[in-house]
């Protein structure tokens, strides 16, 4: 990843992190939290319920799906029109963010995880390679 996306996330350390990029026609005519929310939001419900279901199993503190405050759930930590940084806590020692970023041609989705003692960082390497493929 590129240092300016590092420099994005707000958490104390990082412990894992993963970048995927999806080629798009247009990305400008959308800002970076309408990306963020459609990635979510805009999923099929199964999708969406199989995502809450799993957040929900992981202990993060979701709020409701329906807000303009948050995205799924997740807090909107800093926003401007090229990206929204999403993060959330998870009761079992672990603590995320979720970067989305519109590129020229490309949305840029990017996770942060920062573990902050054994019972996450057992929970993070199962849940990782799940993360992954989602």
């Amino acid at each position: 990843m590129p240092p300016e996306v590092w420099a994005l996330t707000t958490l104390p350390h990082v412990d894992y992190a993963d970048a995927f990029v999806a080629d798009i026609d247009s990305a400008p005519g959308r800002t970076g939290e309408q990306w963020a929310r459609e990635i979510f939001e805009g999923a099929p419900t199964a999708t969406r319920r199989a995502l809450r279901w799993g957040w929900l199993a992981l202990g993060l503190e979701l709020g409701p799906t329906r807000s303009k405050r948050l995205v799924f759930g997740w807090e909107v930590r800093h926003r401007t029109p090229e990206f929204a940084l999403l993060g959330i806590r998870s009761r079992l020692g672990f603590a995320a963010e979720v970067l989305c970023e519109r590129r020229q041609q490309s949305v840029l989705f990017v996770s942060f995880v920062h573990q902050e003692n054994p019972t996450g960082r057992a929970i993070c390497a199962v849940a990782a390679p799940v993360h992954r493929q989602a």
